[in-house]
């Protein structure tokens, strides 16, 4: 999935190209709310430790800023502010995220015939050690909270259509 490419800076790792595919069996429509009230993430994604809105954003969200505590699988925690940049709703984002990733990140929905279809592509640099000696397992961490946020998106939708 083509996106933004992050530049790595002076003591940044070389990107992280991570892609999720998510499917639900909802529609984009009714998905949408969900995934923009990023304070409840915590609710029903595992891998979401706390989130927060620290930047309210303009009435249709652009702006809108979240700090979010990611846990991984592996035992560490990472702090973000991501920032919604652009919005097609119910069907597309840009983000940007920054803290101890930086870079972009985009989801993309398309309605099928039993659900919809959710493209998740990030594109992230770091300037934490750990993280860069971590790399080679990196990817399958990612997948790991990924696929915990698909399974307690697909629960949440099942309890409050």
């Amino acid at each position: 999935m083509p996106h933004a490419h992050t530049v790595p800076g002076p003591g940044e790792s070389a990107p992280f190209h991570l892609v999720s595919v998510w499917t639900v069996p909802t529609t984009a429509e009714l998905t949408w709310p969900v995934l923009v009230d990023v304070v409840r993430w915590p609710s029903w994604w595992p891998g979401i430790a706390s989130a927060r809105v620290v930047r309210p954003g303009s009435a249709d969200g652009l702006g809108r800023c979240a700090a979010l505590v990611v846990r991984s699988v592996l035992g560490y925690r990472l702090a973000l502010q991501v920032e919604l940049t652009g919005a097609a709703a119910p069907y597309r984002t840009s983000l940007t995220v920054r803290g101890d990733l930086r870079g972009t990140g985009t989801w993309t929905a398309q309605d099928q015939r039993n659900g919809t279809r959710m493209t998740i592509v990030w594109c992230v640099v770091t300037e934490r050690r750990l993280l860069r000696v971590l790399r080679p397992v990196a990817r399958w961490a990612h997948g790991r909270t990924m696929a915990a946020g698909q399974a307690g998106l697909r629960r949440r939708l099942a309890r409050f259509p």
